[in-house]
């Protein structure tokens, strides 16, 4: 007998057998199948128990875990409870520590979750970031931006009009009084009306004319005109210094052509040399004693000196001991501080009540501190309107009219622009050069010093200057003192040529290096036919052979052959 075979299916009904069915057995037969289904349930119940025991399937509701579990909290809070579903677990957390230290703090700082994270008590307005209340230091400087309220209750410009400045009075009583019209500064005089007026050019603080010790001064700096009308470098070249020469008509003559005389002298060749660093002229040193003692700020007459005392580092300028300096050592600014150094807006309001209100105008003061100096500033503006003291003085260029002379003003201790003119016109042009001169007042070491970068450019008197020469005449030479070019001429007699003449020619004297090139050239009388041609060969530092060709048969009358010859 074998069984029915099962299948984990779950039916939703149990089959009933009618009387109409026919009974078969085996599998799937009629007379088995409610067998067989039921067998399926049972198969599938049992496969689902099993799902559930080993885990596989979740229960879908359970009165308590099997293994109780223990719940943890951390972070911001902790604490810690055990829970397996039998009852509700009561957990206390703790807060954790904010990080600041327990105590009262007039600021206090948060983060995103509403956590005090820092905690502080400044001591000033900045720092507890009151905005409210002025610093003593902020309210004298808003009082120093007001003028003094001397006798006057308001200062200002009548109607916004910055050409009329004003102060309203303030009576013995306190009541106000009168306007006291001002005068801008800007308002001229004539110069007539002036009194006790300078006699002199500094007086005037003239600058566009020189007294007469300068202009003697100037003139002194340019050498006198002997015989020369300009001295000079050609095209500001240091080694070609040269003279224009004079004429005894007075017109300008040919260049006089100078030599440089270059030379030096050596530190230890010099004698009578200074021992000390004033004979040196140096600024760039202290002297020992200077060392020792201090040192002298530079531009002041005042000596500072630093020493080092059981305090600290001290200083002292001249005999005025400054006391001890505050260093990182002896300076702790978190002690500095002046918490009660402040005023109230209330308390600045009833100091700024004892200042003058302004009218059109938002600053009244003095220029750099100076009393002659009184200014409005305006307000709409903001343009300064230079006031003036009752006793006050004028800029000579505020002046309506001025005399164009100097001798207008009362000043003769200067040369006009004529009579400077006529000084300047005794002394020759310099060209390209800024002085003209005697180096030591040697008359054998006269230079030049050339103005584009003040440098000594040396040369040799007149006396010394090398010379041309020359042999006159045919045969003769000419020999340039300068260059050493050296040109001669000769002259051979010909006569008539027949066809052809061939000859040679030797030069006055040898050239000492070489001869570059020969002219020939025909000297002939009246009515000689000019039909013949001439050549050179064979050039040495002697002589060159020639020939002459006749192209015509025409006779010749006196010919002349002229040969001239160039080189070094």
């Amino acid at each position: 007998m074998s069984n029915l075979p099962e299948t984990e299916d779950y039916a939703d009904g149990t089959y009933q057998i009618e009387t109409s069915d026919r009974v078969i057995g085996g599998p799937g037969g009629i007379a088995n199948k409610q067998a067989e289904q039921l067998g399926n349930r049972t198969a599938w119940l049992k496969a689902a128990l099993t799902k559930i025991i080993d885990g596989t399937t979740s229960i879908g509701k359970a009165a308590r875990l099997a293994t109780a579990r223990t719940l943890r909290f951390k972070g911001a809070v902790s604490g810690s409870g055990t829970y397996d579903g039998s009852a509700d677990t009561e957990i206390t957390l703790t807060l954790a520590d904010s990080g600041i230290a327990a105590g009262a703090y007039t600021k206090v700082e948060f983060n995103v979750k509403g956590i005090a994270v820092s905690g502080s008590n400044p001591d000033t307005l900045a720092a507890a970031g009151i905005k409210d209340a002025y610093t003593v230091t902020q309210t004298n400087n808003l009082l120093n931006q007001r003028v003094a309220a001397d006798s006057i209750v308001s200062a200002g410009v009548v109607s916004g009009d910055p050409n009329l400045p004003y102060f309203l009075f303030r009576k013995p009583d306190g009541t106000v009084g009168h306007i006291i019209n001002l005068s801008l500064s800007s308002h001229g005089h004539t110069f007539e009306s002036l009194t006790a007026k300078p006699t002199t050019r500094d007086g005037y603080g003239l600058t566009d004319v020189y007294t007469s010790s300068t202009t003697d001064k100037l003139l002194n700096q340019r050498v006198a005109a002997d015989a020369i009308i300009a001295a000079g470098v050609v095209s500001g070249d240091p080694s070609l210094p040269y003279f224009r020469f004079m004429k005894p008509d007075g017109t300008a003559g040919h260049i006089i052509n100078l030599s440089l005389s270059s030379h030096g002298h050596t530190f230890e060749s010099l004698t009578a040399k200074p021992t000390t660093r004033d004979g040196y002229a140096l600024t760039d040193v202290l002297t020992a004693s200077e060392t020792r003692a201090g040192f002298v700020a530079s531009g002041s007459q005042n000596r500072i000196t630093l020493s080092w005392a059981a305090e600290g580092l001290k200083a002292a300028v001249d005999v005025t001991d400054l006391g001890a300096l505050w260093l990182t050592s002896n300076f702790n600014p978190d002690t500095k501080a002046d918490k009660s150094n402040t005023y109230t807006i209330g308390q600045t309001d009833v100091r700024l009540a004892q200042r003058i209100v302004s009218d059109w105008i938002s600053h009244a003061g003095l220029v750099s501190d100076n009393p002659d100096l009184p200014y409005f500033m305006q307000a709409s503006t903001g343009n300064i309107l230079q006031l003036a003291r009752r006793v006050h003085r004028h800029a000579f260029s505020d002046l309506d009219w001025l005399p164009n002379t100097a001798v207008g003003h009362g000043i003769y201790d200067v040369y006009s622009v004529s009579q400077s003119d006529v000084r300047l016109n005794q002394k020759l042009t310099r060209d390209a050069i800024s002085v003209a001169g005697l180096w030591g007042g040697d008359i054998n070491l006269p230079y030049f010093r050339r103005a584009v970068d003040e440098q000594p450019v040396y040369f040799i008197t007149q006396t010394t200057l090398p010379k041309n020469t020359c042999q006159k005449g045919i045969p003769g030479w000419w020999k340039c003192a300068d260059t050493g070019l050296l040109r001669q001429r000769v002259s051979i007699f010909i006569g008539d040529v027949s066809t052809a003449w061939a000859g040679a020619v030797t030069w006055p004297v040898a050239f000492p290096g070489q001869a570059d090139s020969v002219k020939l050239s025909f000297l002939h009388t009246n009515g000689s036919p000019a039909t013949v041609s001439c050549a050179y060969a064979d050039l040495t530092r002697t002589g060159c052979n020639l020939r002459v060709d006749e192209w015509g048969l025409n006779p010749q009358y006196g010919l002349t052959l002229i040969v001239e010859a160039e080189g070094y």
